[in-house]
């Protein structure tokens, strides 16, 4: 009886230990999140104008993994010579048209020839996934739908995640990413909805993929990657006598699939449910336009005016450096951009020559002119197709 009564004593010590230590644990990641809350809140409050052409990401800012050549091939630290695999061709601009999966699938087999590829977080242990064929696809499908909207006469710029993976990896973010972001300027529902749809009939996509979202529309996909259209408007502030640019996402009492999904319309709601913010943020017209033309994948899109100011306002000024969600508690230190160079694709300027490297390891893919308004670069045709 006393034995029974001595375990009955441990088992309460061990169940009021346990309780103490999952209170403490609530207590640090409550501290956290209010901590990242103020983190954002300082970030949001750091709105710039558009400054001088962007000197980042620098080699010193990334541990001088490498070092700035000027010859056409490019050396590590340790002086290993570089193998350049980079082809003499065009890199155009979409604008009205758009090529098709075979052509990108071509360059991106031909520049990745070689080199360590890694999956999808979502297709790392399908062993039936065919990157090239799959990432060939998600290309053909954005290339589409800018040209459909600027022949709509619809500005459309990459946003977001996809804006940062544009700037850092020509492309979209290779680890951790699962979607491609797209600032839409139309509050136009229907006709934004008619774009989305012609082109997914094009492709012979079904169209039910499509669903409303607070921000916008989402459509879904059987690829790696989905694709979300946040809808923007700009407008004229009266007080004030300037242009301004927010995401507005849907009217109140419009969106049927903001009900289904039990979250009110418009992209505020968004910012208040994901970011503590209460309203989208307000910026300047000429921080998004004239759009530059910016590498993704194979080609260039539009991405905003004030490129870095953007990424700066919404990532803060470590998205070239620090990769991954800063969110999910692990230490800068295990974040470092410069631990996955051997593994994906970054970008490097070279301010010397204008042109921007994409280097894996001590591999160059390419080597492209830094991003550019449209006028001052080549525009993709079917016609001409690219120069290899």
């Amino acid at each position: 009886m006393a034995t029974l009564s001595l375990s009955c004593r441990l088992g309460h010590q061990r169940l009021l230990q346990l309780v103490i230590r999952t209170l403490g644990c609530i207590a640090i990641c409550g501290c956290c999140f209010l901590l990242n809350i103020n983190l954002d809140d300082q970030i949001y409050d750091q709105v710039q104008h558009y400054g001088p052409l962007r000197k980042t990401p620098s080699y010193q800012s990334y541990d001088n993994i490498f070092i700035n050549h000027k010859t056409t091939t490019t050396s590590n630290i340790n002086g290993d010579k570089s193998k350049l695999l980079t082809h003499e061709r065009n890199f155009p601009c979409i604008d009205k048209e758009s090529p098709p999966a075979i052509e990108i699938q071509q360059i991106l087999r031909k520049e990745r020839h070689g080199l360590k590829i890694i999956n999808p977080n979502n297709k790392a242990n399908d062993k039936n996934y065919n990157y090239f064929k799959d990432m060939s696809l998600i290309y053909e499908l954005t290339y589409a739908f800018v040209a459909a909207f600027q022949a709509s006469n619809i500005p459309i710029f990459l946003a977001f995640g996809s804006h940062i993976g544009a700037r850092r990896h020509h492309g979209i973010i290779p680890f951790g990413e699962k979607d491609v972001d797209f600032a839409i300027f139309s509050r136009d529902h229907v006709r934004v909805k008619d774009v989305i749809r012609k082109i997914l009939v094009e492709k012979g996509i079904d169209t039910t993929l499509i669903t409303e979202a607070n921000f916008g529309y989402h459509v879904a996909t059987t690829f790696s990657h989905y694709f979300d259209f946040w809808l923007f408007e700009h407008r004229e502030e009266k007080e004030k006598s300037t242009a301004v640019v927010q995401c507005m996402g849907w009217n109140h009492n419009e969106c049927k699939g903001c009900e289904h999904h039990n979250v009110s319309p418009g992209c505020s709601d968004w910012y208040r449910r994901y970011h503590g913010k209460k309203h989208a943020p307000i910026f300047s017209m000429d921080d998004w336009f004239p759009p530059q033309y910016e590498m993704f994948g194979t080609h260039r899109v539009p991405i905003p005016n004030a490129s870095n100011d953007l990424t700066v306002h919404y990532h803060g000024g470590i998205w070239d450096k620090y990769c991954g969600n800063y969110k999910i508690g692990r230490p800068d230190s295990e974040r470092l951009c410069s631990k996955r160079f051997g593994d994906y694709p970054f970008v490097f300027l070279q301010p010397e020559s204008g042109t921007e490297e994409l280097r894996q390891g001590a591999v160059v893919l390419h080597r492209s002119p830094i991003a550019a308004p449209i006028d001052s670069t080549p525009v993709y045709s079917k016609n001409k197709g690219l120069k290899m």
